[in-house]
């Protein structure tokens, strides 16, 4: 399993959902803060409110996250896109 943030296009990130918040925010100079994960895919988990189908997005903070990769019960790969 792929483990990098990889660049696909000027504003488009493939980023593993178990990415540390911490190295998220540091790579996009974000502040995304929360008590109960520490993971990016947490985050993107929460704001659905329930397990999210493949191709699923939502918007939070002006970027734009879409489920790429899961299994039954854990988001996998997220496609994130800078849409501000």
């Amino acid at each position: 399993e792929e483990k990098q943030i990889l660049q696909v296009s000027d504003n488009e990130y493939l980023v593993p959902a178990l990415t540390e918040l911490e190295d998220f925010n540091d790579q996009f100079n974000t502040e995304f803060i929360a008590d109960d994960f520490d993971t990016i895919g947490g985050i993107v988990l929460k704001e659905f409110a329930r397990f999210p189908a493949l191709n699923e997005s939502v918007d939070i903070n002006g970027y734009k996250f879409t489920v790429v990769s899961a299994s039954r019960r854990q988001i996998k790969k997220l496609r994130v896109k800078v849409t501000e």
